[in-house]
């Protein structure tokens, strides 16, 4: 009788590169997408709005993101 440690003998599975690039750019879209909706209300919200630190990280926040996507679509 066999126990099972639950640990394989053979080589681990590890995704391949590009399902980790696909992963990563999907989920860099989805967060760009939030960070894109929050910076659309800051700007319906009027210009006081748009000057405030929050709006101000708001377009930070969509610059890194954008960063991050063309470095794993490139």
């Amino acid at each position: 009788m066999r126990l099972d440690s639950g640990i394989s003998s053979s080589a681990p599975n590890y995704p391949n590169e590009d399902a980790v690039k696909r992963s990563a750019i999907k989920l860099t879209l989805s967060t760009l997408n939030s960070q894109i909706q929050l910076l659309m209300q800051d700007y319906r919200d009027g210009p006081n709005v748009r000057t405030a630190p929050g709006a101000q990280s708001d377009a930070s926040s969509v610059e890194r993101s954008l960063t991050s996507l063309s470095r794993w679509t490139s």
